[in-house]
């Protein structure tokens, strides 16, 4: 009796058949879900009910015969109204005093699940800002363009699109401002473009669209009208109406073209470059002279640098002094790192950053960066020499709160002082969004690490938001150190900015200090520190650590 009750409450479809299929038994649960009355279910056969598989799957299971098998299926459910839904059933053998009598299983709803799994899908190829195809799927969709290029001898065309000026949005109006923009120009050419049309963001401001069997004369005139209709419909971005442009880059699709997506992608991206250079807002076709390949190969060349050297952990981390004016001692190190070139020797970031952020590669660096940073203060902290090194980091670390969590395990797992953690980032990228950068080093300060604003004094517009950072430190940009021996006005601004940030109890780096004038120019205008190659040059961190120790020893 106890028995009876648990199959007839069970929320599963728990049922059993003879050997010709007709049902011998049905609870409540299979009532409710396929819509028969337990009596209408005895007078069917389970092909009624489940789809062919199931029949293909119940005809085998009874000709084995053996009372241990049983079979996990995902099969359909064919209900009383005549829709159909997916369901999953786990069947076995039905025997009673030895004989074989024909099979009992139960039947799970599996809609949900289903559900869910094509939203995941759906996820994850799309993009999340805008909704149009992401990266993942624009890479498969170009690959099956090419293969169905080479099957019957079709051809298509590969348009990038950038938008222009993109970085001035985000520095005026913030990132969230940055984000309407980019829906809005999404939301454009979903409506416009040809149904046929498939348009992916790769990244940032960066879109690609296929169009599949068109032919380059066309394709060029739908991305000029692609520029008309940019030009003409302004977009209310923070509250204002802009107008924008975009450099557009076409390749050609063809059967007897480019063999990858990739390679047909960087071709895509040359011309789009070459429309930037040739002054916006227009098209290029890609060209196959021999400076455009040089440039195609250097770009690929670049992404298979950086992706080997994080793949294959030979990143390199270097540091530069910081000179503490006052104690005329060396205070700290800025962490910069480096990637080897063919002869294992390093290779300044400037080089290649922009192609890091480009293709995706800034985050991975951050966490590199963080984790052999702490290692490093662990290990100077466990043999009593406590120093402090500077991290700079990415503006896309400002709204990466995973790397916050990386950053709070990681001083934890290897109980450093955070103090001796300074993380900065450049000026632009707090200011370009002041709410979110705000966020960044408050929470980086509740962890009990320093803050430095790289950079600064780029855009006097930035004094205004320093009393709403919580910053320890400001880093004089270069452009106003170079000259300031001969430079009254910019004698006079470093001046301001020391002002302001005494008023504001931080302290200041001035950057590229390269000679004794300078330094002690900076000395008597009241800059706390100096960084730059007369203080000391990057060097391979065990090398520059190492004289550090040393130093420290002889002092003592």
């Amino acid at each position: 009796m106890f028995c009876r009750a648990i199959l007839e409450n069970a929320e599963d479809m728990i049922y059993s058949h003879d050997l010709e299929g007709r049902f011998i038994f049905g609870n409540k649960a299979a009532e409710r879900l396929t819509g028969y009355t337990c009596a209408e279910l005895l007078e069917m056969n389970s092909s009624n009910v489940f789809g062919p598989e199931y029949e293909q799957e119940a005809h085998a299971l009874i000709a084995n015969g053996l009372r241990s098998s049983h079979v996990v299926r995902e099969i359909e459910i064919v209900a009383k109204e005549g829709h159909r839904w997916p369901a999953e059933v786990c069947m076995q053998p039905l025997y009673r005093d030895g004989e074989l009598l024909g099979v009992q299983g139960i039947v799970r709803d599996i809609r949900q699940r289903k559900n869910l799994e094509r939203q995941l899908e759906q996820m994850a190829r799309r993009d999340h800002l805008t909704g149009l195809s992401n990266r993942r799927c624009f890479e498969e969709e170009l690959q099956l363009q090419l293969a169905q290029a080479r099957r019957y001898g079709t051809s298509g065309a590969l348009l990038f699109l950038d938008l222009d000026h993109f970085k001035d949005v985000n520095d005026t109006f913030g990132h969230s401002a940055g984000d309407e923009l980019l829906v809005g120009v999404a939301q454009l050419l979903r409506e416009r473009l040809p149904e046929t049309s498939l348009i992916a963001r790769l990244s940032g401001d960066e879109f690609t669209i296929i169009l599949p069997r068109a032919a380059i004369d066309e394709a060029r005139r739908l991305a000029e009208q692609v520029l008309t209709w940019l030009r003409n419909s302004p977009f209310l971005v923070a509250g204002q109406r802009l107008t924008v442009s975009a450099s557009i880059g076409i390749t050609p699709v063809a059967p007897n073209g480019i063999s990858t997506a990739e390679d047909l992608l960087s071709r895509a991206d040359v011309a789009m470059y070459q429309a930037k250079e040739s002054g916006r807002n227009c098209v290029c076709l890609y060209s196959a002279d021999m400076d455009w390949r040089a440039r195609i190969e250097s770009g690929l060349e670049w992404r298979k640098r950086i992706s080997e050297a994080i793949e294959g952990n030979l990143l390199m981390l270097c540091a530069q002094p910081i000179l503490d004016i006052r104690q005329n001692r060396i205070s700290q190190y800025e962490m910069l790192v480096r990637i080897p070139d063919e002869h294992g020797r390093p290779i300044d970031a400037s080089k290649f950053m922009d192609s890091a952020e480009r293709f995706g590669f800034v985050q991975a660096i951050d966490r590199w960066m963080i984790r052999q940073t702490i290692g490093i203060l662990a290990e100077y902290e466990r043999l009593g020499r406590a120093i402090a090194l500077e991290v700079n980091l990415s503006g896309a670390a400002v709204g990466d709160a995973d790397l916050l969590l990386m950053i709070r395990d990681e001083l934890i797992t290897n109980s450093v002082d955070p103090r001796n953690l300074v993380v900065e980032v450049t000026e632009t990228v707090a200011i370009a969004d002041i709410h979110r950068a705000q966020r960044f080093v408050s929470a980086l300060k509740r962890l009990g690490c320093r803050f430095a604003l790289d950079d600064f004094g780029v855009g006097f517009s930035s004094f205004y938001h320093l009393k709403h950072l919580d910053v320890d430190y400001l880093k004089i940009d270069g452009s106003f150190i170079r000259d300031l021996p001969r430079d009254a006005v910019d004698q006079h601004l470093v001046k301001a900015i020391v002002e302001v940030a005494r008023a504001l109890g931080k302290e200041t780096i001035a950057e590229f200090v390269a000679d004794e004038e300078t330094l002690q120019l900076i000395r008597a205008l009241g800059v706390d520190y100096a960084q730059g190659y007369h203080v000391g040059h990057p060097g391979e961190i065990r090398e520059v650590l190492g004289e550090h120790t040393r130093e420290a020893g002889s002092a003592a």
